[in-house]
């Protein structure tokens, strides 16, 4: 099985899962739940699409976050990727009660990921 994509199809699967986030209708704790860890879904993709670049695949969580910590641009935005891992986290797993304020957050915090990505992706 094949667990390794292009750097191009991670950014395809990223935009795919912000388009899909901005579709949720939010109009109660479940759906911004979905629209958070959604949100990190695509953040976990831009930082594929960064890492697959440099010939790195992280395959699990642990991993990638290793990998986050350690570039010398993803560190800046190690905090953000974080926020977005554990607001997902909490949604799925500890039925944490999400509002429009925590999918705004996460939004933010997916721009910066983003940002930092499209600023260094092959400048390393």
């Amino acid at each position: 099985m094949k667990l390794t994509f292009t750097t191009q199809q991670h950014i395809e699967r990223a935009q795919d899962n912000e388009v899909f986030a901005g579709s949720i209708k939010l109009s109660g704790p479940n759906d911004f739940a979905w629209r958070v860890t959604v949100t990190f879904y695509a953040a976990v993709h831009y930082v594929q699409a960064y890492l697959s670049s440099y010939g790195k695949y992280p395959i699990v969580h642990s991993a990638r976050d290793s990998a986050v910590q350690r570039d010398r641009h993803l560190k800046k935005i190690y905090q953000d990727y974080r926020d977005l891992k554990d607001k997902s986290r909490d949604a799925r797993y500890e039925c944490s009660v999400m509002d429009q304020r925590d999918a705004d957050d996460m939004d933010e915090c997916l721009a910066s990921v983003k940002a930092i990505i499209k600023d260094n992706m092959g400048s390393k």
